[in-house]
């Protein structure tokens, strides 16, 4: 028994490590492309933090009822646009 381990024990030896390189890549990459992910969310995050602030900026330099006239103005239909 000792003889045939100590004939295959380079190959064994050599299998195992590459399973161990082949996991230890394997984990590596998921970890990268969790950071990625976490990277592009942040940079939404900022983004869309910088909009809200825009958008708030503008509001706070209208008039009184100006925020409620431009909703009117660019989000309500026509009156008469549908036909009834």
């Amino acid at each position: 028994m000792s003889m045939l381990l100590a004939e295959f024990w380079p190959y064994l030896a050599g299998g195992v490590a590459i399973v161990l390189a082949y996991f230890g890549v394997r984990l590596k990459g998921k970890s990268d492309g969790r950071q990625e992910v976490r990277d592009q969310i942040n940079k939404q995050a900022v983004q869309a933090a910088k909009e809200a602030q825009n958008v708030q900026a503008k509001i706070n330099r209208m008039p009184d009822g100006g925020a409620a006239a431009e909703l009117r103005r660019k989000w309500m239909r026509d009156p008469g646009a549908g036909g009834q």
